[in-house]
C-alpha cells in the first residue's frame, strides 16, 4: 500500500503564507474563506514563481498539526505501508519543500515532486493507493482521497472523498483501506 501525502497544506502550514503574499502583492484583503490556493492559475493573478516565495524562508514554516503530532501520524502511516510525500510546483518550489522536510526531520519513505509549469494540472505519483491532500480536484484521479479540511474545500463531494481534520485522523481510515489492499 502506498500513501501519498501532500506536503503543502496537509503537512506544512502554507495557505496562510500564500494568502499573505497575495494580499501584499496585490493590495487585497482576502481571507482564507475566500481564497483557494489551488485556483492560483485560473482565478487569482499570482504566478507559480510568486507562490514559490512562500518557501524562501522554509525554516519559519510550521507543521499543520504540530511537530509531534505530525511525526507520530507519519510513523503510524509508515507502519501501514509506504509513505510518499508529494510536492507540487515549479522546480525551485519543490526543491525548497524537500529542504523543509529534511529540516523538520519528518519520517517518510519517498519524496516525489510533481513539477508543473503554468498550467492548472493535478497529478499523483505512480502507484498511489490512497492520497491525503487538501485539493478536492485530486478526487477526480480515481483513488481514495482523504481530504484535509480547509476553508476552501468544505463543500467537496464525491464517493471517494472523506473529509479529515488532522493527519492523525487518517491512520484508522488508512488501516481500514489497507485490509483491502494488503501492505
Amino acid at each position: 500500500m502506498k500513501v501519498t501525502i501532500e506536503a503543502e497544506n496537509v503537512i506544512a502550514r502554507t495557505a496562510d503564507r500564500l494568502l499573505e503574499a497575495y494580499n501584499t502583492t496585490y493590495n487585497q484583503n482576502k481571507t482564507l474563506e475566500s481564497f483557494d490556493p489551488y485556483e492560483l492559475n485560473t482565478k487569482y493573478p499570482i504566478t507559480p514563481s510568486v507562490a514559490s516565495k512562500v518557501w524562501v524562508d522554509y525554516t519559519a514554516i510550521k507543521t499543520v498539526d504540530g511537530l509531534r503530532g505530525t511525526i507520530q501520524a507519519l510513523n503510524d502511516l509508515g507502519n501501514l505501508g509506504q509513505v510518499s510525500v508529494k510536492a507540487s510546483g515549479d522546480t525551485q518550489t519543490v526543491e525548497r519543500i524537500e529542504k523543509w522536510l529534511r529540516f523538520m526531520k519528518l519520517p517518510y519513505d519517498k519524496f516525489e515532486p510533481v513539477v508543473i509549469g503554468s498550467g492548472d494540472r493535478v497529478a499523483l505519483p505512480h502507484n498511489t493507493t490512497v492520497v491525503i491532500d487538501a485539493d478536492p480536484r485530486v478526487g477526480s484521479l480515481g483513488v481514495p482521497l482523504l481530504l484535509r479540511k480547509q476553508p476552501w474545500n468544505q463543500t467537496a463531494e464525491s464517493s471517494n472523498i472523506t473529509l479529515i481534520n488532522t493527519l492523525s485522523d487518517t491512520v484508522p481510515l488508512v488501516r481500514r483501506l489497507s485490509w483491502g489492499f494488503g501492505r
